[in-house]
């Protein structure tokens, strides 16, 4: 039966609040040898759900090996806005850029950065479309990185 005035609805909503502040409810004690974990979930006396997994542990959907290269913000590597992505933010530690993968996605280069997350922001010429590019803070530092084939881990979003 569902009630569909909104004073009735209102009110049972109230009643409903202050009883569970004023009318105590019996302490439940947990022993955490006890949880027991139910794909990705855990339960606690068969009632409550708790997530067991961290939510921002990154997911990898994906690895290949890829040719990756540095630029920096100078207008002969980029365009007149060379501090501004194609995505329109601006640049920063973690960019990325790459024509193969969507703007916003996650990814990593675990064999030289480990866990460090890079962002899909910015594009390249076509021709160099089977590549990703790291952003580096000035030209010495892309030049030293060279020209490497690494894997790259591609992260759920």
């Amino acid at each position: 039966m569902f009630i569909t005035n909104p004073k009735i609805s209102a009110s049972l909503a109230l009643v409903s609040l202050i009883s569970n502040l004023f009318i105590s409810q019996p302490q439940v004690e947990v022993d955490l040898d006890q949880l027991k974990p139910v794909e990705q979930l855990t339960t606690i006396h068969g009632q409550a759900l708790v997530q067991s997994t961290n939510p921002d542990t990154p997911v990898v959907i994906n690895q290949r090996w890829v040719i990756v290269t540095g630029y920096s913000s100078t207008e002969d590597q980029t365009d007149s806005t060379p501090f501004i992505t194609a995505s329109g933010s601006r640049v920063n530690d973690g960019t990325v850029a790459c024509n193969f993968l969507r703007f916003g996605t996650r990814v990593r280069f675990p064999d030289i950065y480990g866990d460090k997350i890079f962002v899909v922001k910015d594009r390249m010429a076509l021709k160099n479309s089977h590549k990703i590019d790291i952003w580096f803070t000035s030209r010495g530092e892309a030049i030293q990185f060279g020209v490497r084939q690494l894997k790259v881990e591609v992260l759920k979003i």
